[in-house]
């Protein structure tokens, strides 16, 4: 936004969209180049003085798999900006410009001194954790997170070079991502509300090797990606190590489920796109169980209500239901994992899987028992074939729950 020629800021958001296009529907397939994995748009304008470039929106909108909703949401967001665009051209009529830059500087000068009075209260030392992912989708070996963490006076420094190497699948991070990922906000106890990164990032020194998975090379191979949401503190925080500087939290869920799957809908004669994320179960808090059914550690989508799902798409949803004995046991249990079975009644569709935790589950602490892992079961013929965390499958068209030939795809929160 310009001022008498004077640019003092811009207006953004940002939305997730259910396809960007790529090899499998909800762009969610394991692929090994970044061309795979949907369309690349560099900074393009779509819009200009409010009127949308209906060439350039067309573009992308014949790309990906799920035009209509996409449309809908594009524009949506565009409003937003134009809406943000009024409210700042407000706020400029009644202050000067030189205060309302003073509260931008303030409110990150403000993050800078929370956030070095908290890390102020951590013990100093030098303190390591380590978890694992299953793996990139490509080879069976297990994805290793590992993070170690110097506190002395208001600084961290974050060492992430024991983590595994850039790996082939889309499991890793480039920099702007590890970056985020790393925040040291989850460190610090306070419950005040933080106004932005900037603060907090500079509290953060950062040892990032590049070509290792938390901080890849934007190379054509694996490098522009993060599938499965491994880094730490973004999808899940790593397990600790003995002598944690705070009190450390059980495992969780801590990963994104991410479903996706489409094809085409014969009764309305257009292809169709759906992705969801499972919800799963958090850890046991100190005095109480574990929240059932929540996206622990993301908490910007929610389940996708039954109705609605069957309405819009050729699905059926079978069975919806919390999975018993899926939080590790202990004096306060973990939250219980979710259970979705859906049927494919009317056609064939294409599935894709993006996620983790089958392999390695939700650790205890003080004597709790670890939860259980994530199960994904393709069961066409009443096999009950496990899945790999990973994969894109074909699911055929079958009959309904229960008849003599079941064709399902389960998701489980079973081990």
């Amino acid at each position: 936004m310009d001022v008498d020629g004077r640019r003092i800021g811009y207006v953004a958001n940002m939305a997730h969209h259910i396809d960007v296009g790529g090899s499998s529907p909800a762009s969610l397939g394991g692929n090994k180049e970044i061309f795979q994995e949907g369309l690349i748009i560099p900074p393009t304008r779509v819009a200009v003085g409010g009127r949308i470039d209906e060439n350039v929106l067309n573009l992308i909108l014949a790309n990906i798999r799920a035009p209509h909703e996409t449309n809908g949401d594009l524009r949506a967001q565009m409003s937003a900006n134009f809406v943000g665009n009024r409210r700042m051209a407000a706020l400029l009529e009644r202050y000067p410009v030189e205060t309302v830059e003073a509260f931008f500087n303030e409110l990150i000068a403000y993050t800078e001194r929370w956030t070095d009075r908290e890390v102020r209260t951590l013990p100093e030392g030098v303190y390591e954790a380590e978890d694992f992912r299953d793996d990139d989708g490509f080879t069976d070996k297990p994805v290793r997170l590992k993070v170690k963490v110097t506190i002395k006076g208001s600084h961290v420094r974050l060492d992430i070079s024991g983590s595994s190497e850039q790996r082939t699948g889309p499991l890793n991070c480039n920099r702007a991502m590890a970056k985020t990922a790393n925040r040291i906000r989850h460190a610090v106890p306070s419950r005040r509300p933080h106004p932005g990164q900037r603060g907090l990032s500079k509290a953060a020194a950062r040892r990032r090797p590049r070509r290792y998975g938390l901080h890849c090379r934007p190379t054509r191979r694996g490098g522009r990606r993060l599938g499965a949401e491994p880094a730490p503190n973004r999808g899940g925080v790593p397990r600790p190590a003995p002598g944690a500087a705070r009190p450390h939290p059980p495992g969780g869920q801590d990963i994104i489920v991410n479903i996706g799957f489409g094809g085409h809908d014969p009764k309305r004669n257009e292809d169709y796109c759906y992705k969801e994320t499972i919800a799963g179960g958090n850890g046991a808090r100190p005095v109480k169980d574990g929240p059932d059914a929540v996206q622990t550690n993301l908490q910007n989508t929610e389940n996708a209500p039954i109705e609605e799902v069957e309405l819009n798409y050729p699905i059926r949803v079978a069975r919806l239901r919390l999975f018993p004995d899926s939080g590790g046991a202990g004096r306060f249990r973990g939250g219980l994992g979710v259970r979705r079975d859906f049927d494919f009644p009317y056609v064939a569709c294409t599935w894709s899987v993006m996620s983790d935790g089958r392999k390695f589950a939700p650790w205890g602490l003080k004597g709790g028992r670890p939860g259980r892992p994530v199960r994904f079961i393709f069961d066409p013929l009443g096999e009950h074939r496990d899945l790999p965390s990973k994969c894109v499958i074909e699911v055929p068209k079958g009959g309904r729950w229960g008849s003599r030939r079941r064709r399902r795809l389960r998701r489980s929160a079973r081990p």
